[in-house]
């Protein structure tokens, strides 16, 4: 019975204590915690008031500094995507000399009448029945005897065309050899269309921006309107 009062007693005691110990650290937390944010605050005033007096002090050599930053990105720019260009040009003379390939090219009127989707659709067929027209030849060049044919699409739709398989899937010329092919001879060709229009119609900078939704090709179609080779359903 004793030993039985004792354990009451000890485990009372440990409860206290504990108890006791909670209720110091949280009075603990509360003050840092008061405090932490007291002092966060006082910063944060401070800091704005700094940097209105800097941006203040600093307003046209930020835009200078600005301007200069901005010139040296388009010049950098522009010399990437040179680069780029010179690289795809030698990647598509390997392509077309090792590889059966074909193009397929639609107009803007094409686009308008079947929609972006569906012209991209059957340029992948015109293409797709051009390089099946030189296969046989091809085949024949290179040693290739009882072959299938399977193609495999970038994106999430299958064109309709002729063959032993087709597939489609995102991201697949970053995957397959013959779509990282493919893209290639795709883009160099765009390119080379568009460096033409652009000496047809060089107000428009298609030899820049190769016909993509730009700030720059929005805001010459706001100004002088579309092109005569502009698609009717380029939202500008």
């Amino acid at each position: 019975h004793q030993l039985q009062l004792q354990y009451i007693k000890d485990e009372y005691k440990l409860r206290s204590d504990l108890e006791a110990e909670i209720h110091k650290a949280q009075n603990y937390a509360h003050n840092n915690y008061k405090n932490f944010y007291e002092q966060l605050n006082k910063d944060r005033l401070k800091y704005i008031k700094d940097l209105g007096e800097q941006e203040r002090k600093n307003a046209q050599s930020n835009y200078k500094e600005k301007w200069l930053q901005d010139n040296k990105l388009r010049q950098y720019t522009e010399k990437f995507l040179k680069e780029q260009s010179k690289k795809r040009i030698a990647a598509e003379c390997i392509i077309k000399e090792k590889a059966c390939w074909g193009v397929g090219i639609v107009d803007h009127e094409t686009i308008d009448r079947l929609n972006i989707l569906q012209a991209s659709l059957y340029a992948m067929r015109l293409a797709f029945d051009m390089m099946m027209m030189k296969l046989p030849e091809w085949a024949k060049a290179h040693n290739y005897d009882g072959y299938t044919v399977s193609a495999m699409a970038d994106g999430t739709f299958v064109p309709e065309i002729h063959c032993d398989e087709a597939k489609c899937e995102p991201k697949a010329d970053g995957r397959y050899p013959q779509v990282m092919a493919a893209s290639i001879l795709a883009k160099v060709e765009r390119d080379r269309i568009m460096c033409e229009m652009d000496k047809l119609y060089p107000q428009y900078g298609y030899a820049r921006h190769k016909g993509y939704p730009t700030p720059e090709h929005k805001r010459i179609c706001r100004e002088i309107g579309p092109s005569e080779i502009q698609r009717m359903s380029f939202s500008y």
